[in-house]
């Protein structure tokens, strides 16, 4: 299968040129995403990993000129957003509606799957369809995103600092200072 857009020209189909900078560029983008989606089941902050997941997929790959995904770089992204979705619906707190995360990541799904398609299939669905599928994807993010505010709230009613607050080093220092 092949891994460039550029792999796919010439006259016998395949074309031994080096990738072009755009694609390695674009390649980047879909690890990056994959890479996201996978932090969603490590994070311990799931609605922020995965609300960042999203608008990562969303900011990057709408971007006019922007490459399409290859077949495998789309199954690979559907895989890292199922296991996304997995991951959420065991971390969510029981504030998150299930419906939602089921709604907010099919959503995703689709945006993926049209990010992927061709011409035709792109054509074939109603103009609505992507400014709609964008919709219910902020929607969703706003969901999560109020799960977050929510939790620090209840972070500094505690009188603890939440870990998105501290820095780095800051985390690093506290550590070492424990041994």
């Amino acid at each position: 299968m092949p891994k460039y857009n550029s792999d796919l020209r010439g006259d016998e189909g395949v074309d031994f040129d080096p990738p072009t900078p755009e694609e390695v560029a674009f390649d980047d983008v879909v690890e990056n995403v994959i890479y996201l989606f996978q932090q969603v089941s490590r994070s311990q902050e799931t609605a922020s990993a995965l609300s960042e997941a999203m608008y990562s997929l969303d900011l990057q790959m709408s971007r006019r000129g922007m490459y399409r995904p290859s077949r495998a770089q789309r199954d690979r992204l559907l895989v890292a957003a199922v296991e996304a979705y997995a991951a959420a619906m065991r971390r969510l707190p029981d504030e998150c509606p299930r419906v939602s995360i089921v709604t907010g990541v099919s959503v995703l799904l689709g945006l993926i799957c049209y990010r992927a398609a061709d011409d035709a299939n792109r054509a074939a669905r109603s103009p609505d369809f992507l400014p709609n599928m964008k919709a219910f994807a902020r929607m969703f993010r706003n969901e999560l995103h109020n799960l977050c505010l929510a939790e620090e709230m209840s972070t500094r009613a505690r009188g603890q600092v939440h870990p998105r607050w501290v820095s780095q080093d800051a985390r690093t220092h506290v550590s070492n200072s424990k041994h």
